[in-house]
């Protein structure tokens, strides 16, 4: 088996501003001699306060340790492709009198869950369609979806590790019952969804909330997301983040969404797997901190 880090896509050098409620400054893409990206936000928070350059350069030799782990849901740890159509066609085609084609949920560019029906519900009628909508998400999920592995077990050593979380744009009823269905209810310390924010991705406002959730700084923490507005929620918030591409069959989509720069890129979850484990605390460091 090759080294993950030869999987590991390393991305342009470039600039970018981070702008959170912690830290604010510019700096550059950091590489490593093991080809890992040291993520600049990290690198410099850890470096100005050792006073040292040359501990900067030691954290890009060992590695960047994160403090949290953050996961979307949708293309990310469960496979929804043929789920989402067919429940928004359920409960529109009767709303609307017409069928409500996968072309046109395209066209809309549904970034959260209620994207929808914001452009084609009269807003008196959408709690009732939400709640429609729930029921018919839950009925296509049990046959559409396909979990793309055994996530309560690949995740339980790394709780064990530090916190997840979990930041998705869906609403609080469609996330509460995938996370069931996959036996991932306990897995998370802390769950944000669209529910729980006025804007969605790629506003940075989900991703901060579950920070201050989970007390921890947005630069200590990894983003593992498949869009193009995960990347630049993450840009926005200052936090890292892990391409998971396993979802990615679009080429086009893939090579805008590479072309951004993400962090890391994993093909498979088990490349994130395997890389993740030496990205984390100790476990004695964990307990104490």
């Amino acid at each position: 088996m090759q080294s993950s880090e030869r999987r590991i896509h390393k991305g342009r050098s470039h600039k970018e501003e981070v702008n959170h409620k912690r830290l604010s400054y510019t700096s550059p893409m950091s590489h490593t001699s093991h080809g890992f990206l040291c993520h600049p936000t990290r690198a410099l928070q850890l470096a100005r306060g050792y006073g040292s350059l040359n501990f900067l350069e030691e954290l890009c030799m060992d590695g960047v340790k994160y403090r949290a782990l953050i996961f979307d849901l949708d293309g990310t740890l469960v496979h929804t492709r043929d789920v989402y159509p067919e429940a928004y066609n359920t409960v529109l085609e009767p709303y609307l009198g017409r069928p409500f084609p996968k072309e046109e949920l395209v066209s809309i560019q549904a970034v959260s869950e209620r994207r929808p029906f914001e452009a084609r519900v009269a807003e008196a009628d959408r709690p009732e369609i939400k709640r429609q909508f729930a029921k018919a998400y839950g009925e296509s999920f049990d046959r559409l979806a396909r979990p793309w592995g055994p996530w309560k077990d690949w995740l339980a050593p790394l709780a064990e590790r530090v916190p997840l979380a979990v930041f998705t744009g869906k609403s609080r009823a469609t996330a509460e019952y995938t996370l069931e269905r996959m036996e991932l209810s306990e897995t998370f310390v802390a769950v944000v969804t669209e529910d729980d924010i006025e804007n969605p991705k790629p506003s940075p406002d989900g991703l901060l909330l579950t920070c201050e959730k989970l007390n921890i700084p947005p630069a200590d923490i990894l983003y593992l997301g498949d869009t193009c507005s995960d990347l630049r929620c993450c840009r926005a918030a200052g936090m890292p983040i892990a391409a998971a591409m396993w979802y990615r069959d679009d080429e086009e989509y893939r090579q805008r969404f590479l072309a951004d720069n993400p962090d890391y890129v994993f093909e498979t979850p088990e490349e994130f797997l395997e890389f993740i484990p030496s990205h984390l605390p100790d476990k004695s460091d964990s307990k104490s901190s």
